[in-house]
């Protein structure tokens, strides 16, 4: 195949990863030369699927005469690589509707699994927090602490860097210890108020969390150290010192 025409499998397998569910996010999150080996290689396999889809339209005479018409007889496997370049364009967009009605992957399930397999520790923790409703505990780059549900979650793609959170608890880590201490109590507020939680989504950069996992506040307690120097409430109990869980 003359070089010039590698330029439409090329594109074709451009397309292909940039348009499939199941690799979008990742084709996304490539740099330049990797996504263009990558395509290259998808580009070769569209190329040994089109070869004898066009190799069976010229077989047949009543396709032939129109397939000439598109690709010209006098340019060596420019039918190839234009066969190449249209199923780049068009199996994505047919595999998408397939896998989707047939529920054997949604566009959701699909975007979960490629940032399990190719996201972070941090997109990993997030996301699967977020599938599975648990409360996670986020501690800033200024020791600000919120916990609460993962309402957005960024993916694979780089314009993506920010996090929203539904706040249950918020808090500070203590600078010389880290510890954490917890003195604002959104759940007790929404419910004393009758206010709608999403209202109260916060945002933030990912690039500022220092720290982050997973929250139980029903376990919580068991892991609350308890010290002689804390000060105590108004029962007169002693008070913990919170630590991160």
């Amino acid at each position: 195949m003359p070089t010039n025409l590698l330029l439409l499998p090329l594109v074709g397998g451009y397309w292909f990863l940039h348009t499939l569910y199941y690799t979008r996010l990742r084709s996304q999150r490539l740099d330049g030369y990797r996504l263009l080996v990558e395509s290259a290689l998808m580009g070769i396999v569209l190329v040994v699927v089109a070869r004898p889809l066009v190799v069976g339209a010229n077989a047949c005479s009543c396709v032939r005469s129109t397939w000439v018409l598109l690709a010209p007889q006098d340019i060596p496997y420019l039918g190839t690589a234009l066969a190449a370049s249209v199923l780049g364009f068009v199996l994505p967009h047919s595999l998408n509707i397939i896998l989707d009605r047939t529920g054997w992957l949604t566009k959701q399930e699909a975007n979960y699994k490629s940032i399990m397999r190719h996201g972070s520790h941090l997109l990993r923790l997030l996301h699967s927090a977020s599938a599975q409703e648990k409360p996670v505990s986020v501690t800033l780059d200024n020791n600000k602490v919120y916990i609460g549900l993962v309402a957005g979650a960024p993916n694979l793609e780089p314009h993506d860097a920010h996090l929203s959170i539904t706040p249950f608890f918020s808090g500070y880590r203590v600078n010389e210890t880290l510890e954490l201490r917890l003195n604002v109590d959104y759940l007790k507020v929404y419910e004393e108020h009758g206010l709608d939680p999403q209202e109260f989504r916060v945002v933030v950069p990912m690039s500022n969390i220092r720290m982050a996992s997973l929250f139980d506040h029903s376990v919580y307690p068991a892991f609350l150290v308890e010290s002689e120097d804390e000060p105590t409430d108004e029962r007169g109990a002693t008070q913990p010192t919170d630590i991160e869980t």
